[in-house]
């Protein structure tokens, strides 16, 4: 496993980076399949906020990302807290791996009946007041089930996921709706 220690506002001593890759090795218990890991140590300027050491930690698995944060009055407790929360994300994703192999090798399918749920719409707005793009971001868009989509959204702790539908090889979207089920949308073309 690579581990790579970054820091921003913060030295990054001997014994910090030691405790680090000490921390995070350990997860290699509970997923073998660990390609790199990317920590980002920040500590925050501002004297109005309490807790200004944040632990940004980034796990590329098996082709998928887990991430995590934290932030506390100590970078240790920061590191500690993280590293607590990848380990349960590590358990869950690694559970959902085996059960949909077990799917695979059953015959079974996994849930695709993702209801779709009424999307509100956008009130009219005067031309003064409309909205800015004030980020543009690109995506990789992997093939995979809906399932697996919604299984990636969870890892990153998005509120959806865009991804290429194997089956239809169609661009999809998983989204969580406010009720704590998921929505997939899938595009239709106006003709």
């Amino acid at each position: 496993m690579d581990i790579k220690v970054r820091g921003k506002n913060v030295e990054l001593t001997p014994s910090l980076k030691d405790y680090i890759f000490e921390k995070v090795g350990r997860l290699e218990k509970y997923f073998d399949q660990i390609n790199s890991v990317d920590v980002a140590l920040t500590v925050e300027k501002n004297k109005s906020i309490e807790t200004t050491q944040r632990a940004e930690v980034t796990m590329f698995v098996n082709g998928s990302v887990i991430r995590a944060e934290e932030a506390s009055v100590s970078m240790y407790s920061s590191v500690d807290v993280v590293v607590d929360k990848l380990e349960r994300q590590l358990k869950k994703f690694k559970s959902k791996i085996y059960s949909s192999q077990r799917d695979r090798r059953t015959g079974r399918k996994g849930r695709t009946d993702l209801k779709l749920s009424e999307m509100p719409l956008i009130e009219e707005t005067e031309v003064g007041t409309l909205p800015i793009i004030e980020r543009t971001k690109s995506v990789t868009l992997r093939p995979m089930t809906p399932v697996e989509a919604t299984l990636e959204m969870e890892l990153l702790g998005h509120d959806f996921h865009l991804f290429l539908d194997t089956e239809s090889g169609q661009v999809n979207l998983v989204y969580r709706r406010q009720d704590g089920n998921y929505g997939l949308l899938i595009p239709e073309s106006i003709s």
